[in-house]
């Protein structure tokens, strides 16, 4: 079987075959089959093609009895192609030779369809930049095909790559006997579709000559772009037959109205436009379409009008009055209906007929709401949730139920309520809450959105209230209300704030999720939407974001009653929804000046916990070095504290029994000769703890390990290593001291002696000097990037010992904290810089090490915090 078919319809085009036929046959790309299909044409192409077949045996010729059109032809190859992957290609136009090999090296798994450019060959000056504009893409790589993404791509099947078992799972195919046949395939395929990959490349060489089907299009014949407009009643005739007009409705309403302006600028005849304007309006009259957008409406058949009532049409058509009153004036212009409006001194507007006619009892405004409820497994509880929602004393709103992907009885137990109002979209796949959410906020059309889950019940009368209040109050945004938990062991009331500053999102979010009403224009406005990276706390971190554009309320009344259980994400994800709460929270004291050093971690301590516990009293001695290492070490201390640990620092000349060291610091060949005290005091004790630390090429280190010693590591990369050297030692994989920290400092924030003091100042001085943005680069041999610094933060205090005093430890470990937090963003290449900076909820752009030591923390604990970012590339200045 062939990796690519690729099909060329043939008719007519003796002169231009054999160049598309050299071009197919010398792609770089060998594993092909080229299948043409002769349209019944007249000239000698078939001739040409069979001379060609002698010569390469990818060649198939497949015969019409008929002229059947092109759609019909690329239908037949179809049918015919063996390969996954399927290609067309007009037989007047030809391809760069390495065109298909460049694109199936992007076509992955998870791609569905492989886009690249076009190049127009022939074309006229004053159409070249309608092409440019039209063929290029405003995406690049891989891109989630949503339906925005599709009414930006050109519609072109010939410089695209589609899998033929898609193509097949959904009956897509091309209209036979109509033009504009690509826009039918294209818009289906990609509705079906689920990623793209998209390529500026412009492999595909379109010829524009006078013969092309295209140019032939455009002539004086009435009636000759009627197909245009066609093709989207085709498109909605596949959207209704298949369930998926509801979720796609906003893009047919789009493709409706391009098509139909379209098919009318192009038509050359008064009597062609004629036809192509009773088409569309008998379409929507049978049909009794519902637009839910009415400003879209309204704009779009204005722009029609315009269209239809042209200068020209003006020039050769006088007005009919057929019907007059005291208000109004109706005429016809070239046979279609306008209305004439005398509503200024000395101005007129003219409105098509048929809006004020036909649509005003057909076309309904938008709902006052569009109620968003996500469902996943949710068939225990479900029912309760619905029924609370169609028993709303407000009636006017549309109820958009996305069940994602649910593997349970959801999705039968939906399907029960057959209430008008009820829109169900159907993920096949699980998208996460997040991404359903979002989904959710593009289909609403109402102008308010109501948030409800799938296990709550809301109040008969909590809309009615709603609206009230926000109908009077402009300025609110965002309405929550209070609300009812029960169930499990819970029964109580939660209070809100009516009236929420930014200031008083510190303590705990704003609102009950459950209980908002969003006034979708201001989210519209803003381009407000759920942030994925902050999954779990998603709608605190929305909150946060949007009080900056409007005002945040709570009706202080239960709306709601709240269903709590050990199911509840709350509970399941309580520990990742803590620490995105906390570093929200962070942000928050950011901007509001509310200086809070650092946030808990949440992280699992057991085995560490357990290991010193075993290990009973011991002997605890910190890595000496720089600020970077006083954090860790007084982030230990805190953590031995808070867990009431029986330890003791180690004295000048102890051997202890039990010993405790570092937390941080890099076992490396190049410091062993400073870590060789450290060894000896190691090879005479009875058990020994290693805190999370890096391992790197230390042989001299591997030969003293033995089952007297549990080595924790704070990266996989170290884990690795010392596991392969086959010691007797216990190794185990944890994360860094320092995200131990919690900032329990003394109170008394004090410099313990003079030179630490005069330190101190000299770096709040140069730290003045500094805007919001800040690259704090390391500059000693494990720096790989030479980067541009600000400073060096680390070693701006000077160089700490194993035996400093804990107060020394402490106030270093503060003058980090204090000094990352006086910036928004910190590009950086020092771990405890990224670390203290990450806890403060400051931005983080890390730069890695020479040996992998701040990538390999990143993958095993910072990529949790979604303030943090690996730079990839290695930016050298």
């Amino acid at each position: 079987m062939s990796q690519l078919s690729i099909i060329v319809p043939v008719y007519n085009v003796e002169k231009y075959i054999s160049k598309c036929l050299d071009s197919l046959i010398h792609q770089t790309l060998l594993d092909t089959e080229i299948i043409c299909v002769d349209d019944c044409g007249t000239d000698k192409s078939v001739s040409i093609i069979k001379k060609y077949m002698k010569k390469d045996h990818r060649i198939r010729l497949i015969h019409h009895d008929r002229n059947m059109g092109l759609a019909t032809a690329r239908n037949t190859g179809l049918k015919s192609a063996k390969s996954e992957l399927i290609a067309f290609v007009d037989s007047d136009d030809y391809l760069d030779l390495n065109a298909y090999e460049e694109a199936l090296n992007n076509m992955k798994p998870d791609i569905d369809i492989v886009c690249f450019g076009i190049q127009i060959e022939g074309n006229s000056p004053e159409r070249e930049k309608l092409d440019n504009d039209y063929y290029t893409y405003k995406q690049h790589g891989d891109t989630i095909l949503s339906d925005e993404i599709l009414l930006q791509t050109n519609v072109s099947a010939c410089n695209k790559i589609f899998k033929k078992s898609l193509i097949e799972k959904y009956n897509i195919f091309f209209p036979d006997g109509l033009k504009y046949e690509d826009a039918y395939f294209f818009n289906i395929y990609g509705i079906r579709a689920e990623k793209a990959f998209f390529m500026s490349n412009k492999f595909y060489h379109y010829t524009r000559h006078p013969n092309s089907i295209m140019d032939n299009t455009f002539t004086y014949k009435p009636g000759q772009s009627i197909d245009h407009i066609k093709i989207a009643t085709k498109i909605y005739e596949y959207l209704q037959r298949n369930n998926l007009l509801r979720e796609h409705k906003n893009l047919f309403y789009k493709l409706f109205f391009e098509y139909l302006n379209f098919s009318l600028y192009h038509e050359k005849t008064f009597e062609g436009r004629k036809q192509i304007y009773d088409y569309a309006i008998n379409f929507l009259k049978e049909e009794k379409i519902v637009l839910n957008n009415s400003a879209v409406f309204y704009r779009e058949w204005t722009m029609l009008k315009n269209r239809v009532l042209s200068s020209e049409t003006r020039r050769y058509m006088k007005f009919i009055k057929i019907k007059e009153t005291k208000a109004k004036k109706v005429y016809y212009v070239a046979g279609i209906p306008f209305l004439r409006i005398k509503y200024k001194r000395n101005q007129i507007k003219y409105y098509l007929f048929s809006k004020l006619h036909i649509f005003t009892k057909t076309i309904a405004i938008s709902p006052k709401i569009s109620v968003l409820m996500p469902a996943y497994n949710a068939e225990k509880y479900i029912a309760f949730a619905i029924e609370s929602i169609l028993n709303q004393t407000f009636r006017d709103f549309e109820f958009i139920i996305i069940n994602d992907g649910s593997t349970d009885n959801t999705l039968k137990i939906i399907n029960q309520y057959q209430d008008k109002r009820i829109i169900l979209i159907n993920n096949k796949k699980n998208k996460g809450l997040v991404s359903v959410l979002n989904q959710g906020l593009k289909l609403a059309t109402g102008e308010y959105i109501a948030r409800m889950d799938a296990d709550d019940i809301s109040l008969s009368d909590r809309f009615m209230k709603q609206i009230k209040f926000m109908d009077k109050h402009k300025k609110v945004g965002i309405l929550g209300t209070w609300f009812h938990m029960f169930g499990d062991d819970m029964d109580r009331i939660e209070q809100k704030l009516k009236y929420p500053k930014l200031v008083d999102m510190i303590r705990t979010s704003p609102l009950g999720h459950p209980t908002v009403m969003i006034r979708k224009t201001y989210f519209d406005k803003y381009n407000l939407q759920y942030d994925s990276t902050y999954m779990h706390a998603e709608d605190y971190e929305l909150w946060t974001r949007a009080i900056k554009f409007m005002k945040i309320a709570n009706l202080p009344e239960v709306l709601l009653n709240y269903r709590w259980s050990k199911n509840n994400i709350s509970n399941t994800h309580e520990k990742e929804q803590a620490l995105k709460s906390n570093l929200i929270k962070q942000k928050i004291r950011r901007i509001t000046k509310k200086k809070i050093y650092c946030m808990d971690m949440y992280l699992d301590d057991t085995q560490l916990l357990s290991a010193l516990k075993e290990m009973g009293s011991f002997s605890y001695m910190p890595n000496s070095g720089n600020m970077g290492d006083m954090l860790i070490a007084s982030a230990t201390m805190q953590w031995f504290d808070r867990n009431e640990l029986d330890w003791h620092r180690t004295y000048e000349g102890e051997i202890p029994e039990n010993f405790v060291y570092g937390g941080g610091g890099a076992w490396l060949h190049e410091w062993i000769e400073y870590m060789k005290p450290t060894m000896e005091i190691m090879k005479k004790a009875q058990k020994v703890i290693i805190l999370p630390s890096s391992f790197n090429d230390v042989p001299e280190f591997i030969k003293i390990l033995d089952e007297r010693f549990i080595v924790f590591c704070r990266e996989k990369k170290s884990y690795d290593y010392l596991k392969s050297q086959n010691t007797k030692a216990k190794i185990l994989l944890d994360h860094d001291m320092a995200f131990r920290l919690n900032d329990k400092f003394k109170k008394n924030f004090k410099a313990p002696n003079k030179i630490l003091k005069k330190q101190a100042e000299k770096l709040r001085k140069k730290l003045s000097l500094l805007n919001g943005n800040i690259n704090l680069f390391r500059k000693d041999s494990e720096s790989v990037g030479h980067y541009e610094t600000d400073l060096d933060l680390s070693d701006t205090l000077g160089w700490f010992s194993q035996n400093e005093p804990r107060e020394n430890i402490d106030f270093a470990a503060k003058i980090m904290l204090k000094s990352v937090y006086n910036f928004d963003t910190i590009k950086t290449d020092r771990l405890h810089v990224a670390i203290a900076a990450a806890l403060t909820g400051a931005d983080v752009i890390l730069y890695d090490n020479s040996y992998g030591k701040i990538s390999g923390v990143y993958q095993q604990t910072l990529y949790k915090l979604p303030n943090v970012q690996m730079n990839k590339e290695r930016e050298k200045e």
